[in-house]
């Protein structure tokens, strides 16, 4: 299995079981920039009937969002939840080691 795909499966299969187990909360996943775009068009099919997108979150008619970013893109939330970091192995330039550790480090659990 390519990286990609990998990543791919890795966000929509988090997602998945988070919603499965009742989690009601909010999900980041992290992983390459060129895999952000299919990842927001994949979950869609985990995620309730009414969840919107804004282009980048998606929210769940309780309020709850599922957010996909890059391992470039830096801390942007300050709503806690839950994280999922799915790179396929990839190795992370220093700079996103560095996005990455503060992301877990302001998670609730991962």
């Amino acid at each position: 299995m390519d990286t990609r795909t990998y990543s791919l499966e890795c966000g929509y299969s988090h997602v998945q079981d988070l919603r499965k187990a009742g989690h009601q909360g909010h999900i980041v996943i992290l992983t390459q920039a060129d895999s952000c775009p299919e990842l927001r068009k994949t979950i869609v099919s985990v995620l309730p009937e009414g969840s919107t997108c804004n282009g980048k979150d998606w929210e769940t008619p309780d309020g709850s969002k599922v957010m996909i970013r890059a391992t470039t893109d830096t801390l942007d939330t300050e709503v806690p939840f839950a994280l999922r970091v799915c790179v396929g192995g990839q190795k992370l330039e220093a700079k996103e080691a560095e996005n990455v550790r503060i992301w877990r480090d302001k998670a609730l659990h991962f």
